[in-house]
């Protein structure tokens, strides 16, 4: 790891060092030798470091969003308000409810309640007091949604516009998570199993960046069991 960190941060410094002295042409007749040195050094810590913190953080990744009749929730950012708002209500809640995170769970933070426009079910959510250990449902973030086929209308949910109806088994045994919801992430890794798949989008510790999951799982006889879209970050935990 640490070698590769040192060539990636030579890499860069001797990117940006003739990137400067194409710009600043008087680079080299401006400062005496021993000053261009120092300069050259200090360029390359510098790109030594940006280049450790990156391989330690990782690179942010565009968050999931999600469509849920119509109404666009970004996972991990959207708040519960923006829900009842668009008239979504949460089963045995209301806007001033009190919502606690007993962070006791690395993935489902908050509270898990049932998610409803009218009488129909739009599955469960996660919602989540953002900085603290409770807070009203308002004030709470949307940071899991997890849709089934018993209560879901999934033509109606949408991860990245793309319908959860239209996809099977064969969706996810045939081609790569990235390309079924048309993400372009960076930094993400694929994991296939027999009937249960997961798209990780910033595969770096998530105290800084997010993470988020995309989960497919399927029973044996090849029907749906869920989907699941998770944001992850330290702050919840």
């Amino acid at each position: 790891m640490q070698f590769a960190v040192i060539i990636a941060a030579i890499i860069l410094s001797g990117i940006i060092r003739p990137l400067i002295r194409f710009l600043i042409p008087s680079y080299r007749t401006k400062y005496s030798y021993s000053t261009t040195n120092a300069l050259d050094i200090l360029m390359f810590f510098y790109s030594f470091a940006f280049t450790f913190f990156i391989s330690i953080a990782g690179i942010p990744a565009k968050p999931v969003n999600v469509q849920i009749s119509g109404t666009n929730v970004i996972i991990g950012s959207t708040k519960a308000s923006a829900l009842l708002d668009n008239g979504f209500t949460f089963k045995g809640k209301n806007a001033d409810s009190e919502i606690i995170n007993t962070r006791s769970d690395n993935f489902s933070y908050g509270e898990y309640l049932e998610l409803y426009l009218g009488d129909k079910s739009f599955g469960h959510v996660c919602v989540t007091p953002t900085w603290k250990d409770s807070d009203e449902l308002k004030n709470c973030t949307v940071t899991l949604l997890k849709a089934t086929p018993d209560d879901t209308d999934l033509s109606a949910v949408k991860i990245n516009n793309v319908a959860l109806s239209n996809l099977d088994l064969n969706d996810f045994e045939n081609k790569d998570l990235t390309d079924i919801f048309s993400l372009h992430p960076t930094d993400y890794d694929e994991m296939k199993g027999p009937y249960y798949f997961v798209l990780t989008l910033q595969t770096h510790d998530y105290s800084l960046w997010k993470r988020y999951r995309v989960e497919a799982d399927f029973n044996s006889d090849n029907s749906l069991s869920y989907y699941t879209v998770m944001a992850q970050h330290t702050i919840w935990e």
